[in-house]
């Protein structure tokens, strides 16, 4: 009995947190999404319609993400089920903490250092529907299986899920595998220093052949659609060129310091560092006190420094990336409030006044985030493009298709409106090193062998209008063909748009 109402209280907890995070990413409080949200949910949109990633929609992410966003949209027929998936991802990986920090440092520090990486998720969630988002419980999963990694042998079902569930978080964002670069490290360490290479080789394949089905799902789907080269060349060829943009050190350790920021306003990365801090402190002073760091805090001080270079990996900052390091840093802010509790009990402090300085905690950790909750609420009820998808809806029938010249994707899935071509927005066509003339025909071809109702001119810097590259030179038949088919309908400040004459 009293494990079922802690089971219940526990869950009503995580809930209760995961909708006070949520809300305001909700479209009863966001009517419009970001950029990226928006890519996913039109990716999602057009599986739904029989097309395929890739090979019919142009995007850089992996594929996981637009059939989350898929599955949404058939539950839910709307961005509702989307959201609400949202809200099972967060929370599953909520109460996935619980229950593995429970066990390291018991109930109270659990308690605190899964609502403090909820509070600082706040200042990171940037909206939403971020892939970050997704990876959330499979990291969180990822320290539940190899929580007492170094007690005892885990079974081959734990590698297995392992390798399985580390493929799945590499497709969803292809810098979320820290975690499991950290275990592996960690146990091939102990294997190798215990001269058990036999039990390395056999881990090795357990977690070999989970890995390895993911990848054979994956790859068989997009070759038995034609769509592996296409596959290749946006999810790794332009990721690779992506990353490489910030060459020298410091345009690679700039934006993560300055991106750090967004993890100290709730205090989850000061007490991440104390306590990784105290982790280090303890391991070195092991010769003249009685304690043994858990293979999980090892795991996270060997985790850290990966997430950090996997962090500048791009050398750019957006707040949405440091989703990946809540799990490692909510686990040493654990050990933090364990030995704060555990210096309390050796004080005499009877257990009442803990749950007083609990109480206390999460009272200020909710002050602190309140700041960051307002300008969630405030920011993301943009509603620019209102206007914009109202006249596209009524000036353009279900079956037609409408270009948008710029980056802004949601624009067609909130018009249900399809693309006439496979980018529905703009960025491959003007990025340089990736970018090429059999590219730009592809585009302007799908523009004349099926023209768009409306082409609309987000006046974007980033994709100036009928300026191609290439394009002048090799393909002027191309942009002269929008030239002469297409008049101006409306202009405004943010946008232009242009209807088909004929």
């Amino acid at each position: 009995m009293n494990n079922l109402r802690e089971s219940i209280g526990k869950t009503f907890l995580a809930l209760c947190a995961t909708l006070w995070v949520m809300i305001p990413t909700s479209p009863l409080v966001s009517p419009l999404v970001n950029r990226d949200s928006g890519a996913f949910l039109y990716t999602g949109w057009r599986i739904l319609n029989g097309d395929v990633p890739y090979r019919d929609v142009w995007d850089h992410k992996p594929p996981v993400i637009f059939f989350i966003n898929a599955a949404g949209l058939a539950v839910g027929n709307s961005r509702w089920g989307v959201w609400l998936i949202e809200c099972a991802a967060v929370l599953a990986a909520a109460l996935i903490s619980l229950s593995v920090m429970k066990k390291l440092f018991g109930a109270s520090s659990a308690v605190l250092a899964t609502l403090l990486w909820l509070g600082t998720l706040v200042f990171v969630i940037q909206g939403g529907n971020y892939t970050t988002e997704y990876t959330l419980p499979l990291q969180f999963f990822a320290l539940w299986l190899v929580r007492d990694i170094g007690e005892k042998d885990p079974s081959p079902w734990r590698w297995i899920l392992l390798g399985l569930t580390g493929v799945v978080a590499f497709f969803t964002k292809q810098t979320a595998f820290g975690i499991w670069a950290a275990a592996f490290l960690y146990a091939a360490g102990g294997r190798i220093a215990g001269s058990k290479i036999r039990l390395l080789a056999k881990e090795l394949a357990y977690f070999a052949m989970g890995a390895g089905a993911s990848v054979a799902v994956v790859l068989f789907y997009f070759a038995a659609n034609g769509a592996l080269a296409q596959f290749w060349s946006a999810a790794f060829g332009f990721n690779f060129l992506y990353s490489t943009g910030a060459t020298d050190l410091l345009s690679r350790v700039k934006p993560v310091l300055t991106g750090i920021g967004a993890l100290t306003k709730p205090g989850l990365f000061q007490m991440a560092m104390f306590g990784s801090f105290l982790t280090v402190l303890f391991t070195l002073a092991k010769g003249t006190r009685d304690w043994k760091p858990h293979a999980l805090l090892v795991i996270g001080l060997i985790d850290l420094p990966i997430e950090f270079l996997l962090l500048s990996a791009s050398g750019r900052t957006y707040e949405h990336y440091y989703m990946a390091m809540l799990p490692v840093l909510a686990l040493f802010a654990g050990f933090s409030f364990h030995i704060f509790f555990t210096g309390l009990s050796r004080w005499g402090v009877r257990p009442r006044t803990e749950a007083v300085a609990a109480a206390g905690a999460v009272a200020v950790m909710l002050w602190t985030s309140l700041g960051g909750y307002h300008y969630q609420l405030t920011t993301y009820q943009n509603r620019t493009y209102l206007p914009l998808i109202e006249f596209v809806r009524s000036n353009s029938d279900s079956g037609d298709s409408v270009l948008i010249w710029g980056n802004e994707p949601s624009i067609n899935f909130f018009s249900l409106r399809e693309s006439p071509t496979r980018f529905v927005y703009l960025t491959p066509i003007y990025a340089g090193g990736y970018a090429d003339e059999d590219l730009i025909r592809e585009f302007l071809d799908g523009i004349q062998n099926h023209p768009p109702k409306l082409i609309v001119d987000l006046h974007d810097s980033a994709a100036p209008f009928l300026e191609l590259p290439f394009a002048a030179e090799s393909m002027p038949a191309g942009l002269e063909f929008i030239r002469t088919h297409y008049e101006e309908v409306q202009s405004t400040s943010a946008w232009t748009i242009y209807q088909y004459t004929d």
